[in-house]
């Protein structure tokens, strides 16, 4: 499959942090989605992740880039998000705790994953938790597969998400013991 250029969609960074750092979360759209959908799109997403995240993550702002340009843009009007999880980390958390959305194109075949950090979630021996077996996973999926949001692989074309995310703290590692 041939490589796409980034900026062949529309895209969003939405920008957060918590007690382990600063994080970009890119979001993707097709390729004439504006700069007001995608932040519609942001805050429906932001919205459900919120509460898989620690109590002290914030996500404070965005930046809008669309198709065809290199650079991004800081939104203004965009309201600060504070999460509403679990309490702070505990002594036994890591960093590097992640979850992880999958999404593939029907049409061109292209995936894309949309990250998570600062999360209180633990996976599983599977390193993966099903709508089935979280509520928080099945309203973010819900999200991410409604019609009236365009969350789009790296060339603009709707995708269609998994029924799980990825629940890990090391992805090369991860990929790596579901090999073996």
């Amino acid at each position: 499959m041939p490589v796409t250029p980034p900026q062949t969609s529309a895209r969003l960074k939405i920008h957060y942090n918590g007690p382990y750092g600063d994080h970009v979360m890119l979001i993707r759209g097709g390729t004439d989605t504006s700069e007001s959908t995608m932040v519609e799109m942001a805050m429906d997403l932001v919205g459900v992740m919120k509460v898989l995240n620690y109590n002290t993550v914030v996500y404070g702002s965005v930046e809008y880039a669309p198709a065809g340009q290199t650079f991004f843009n800081e939104v203004t009007g965009w309201t600060p998000v504070t999460a509403g999880g679990a309490s702070g980390p505990a002594s036994s958390d890591v960093p590097s705790r992640f979850l992880n959305f999958c999404g593939r194109s029907p049409s061109t075949g292209k995936r894309t994953k949309i990250y998570l950090f600062e999360t209180y979630v633990n996976g599983d021996n599977s390193m993966r938790l099903s709508i089935a077996e979280s509520v928080p996973i099945s309203n973010v999926v819900d999200v991410l597969n409604d019609s009236a949001n365009f969350f789009c692989a790296v060339d603009g074309t709707p995708c269609n998400w998994k029924a799980y995310a990825n629940a890990g703290q090391n992805d090369y590692l991860t990929h790596r013991a579901r090999r073996t």
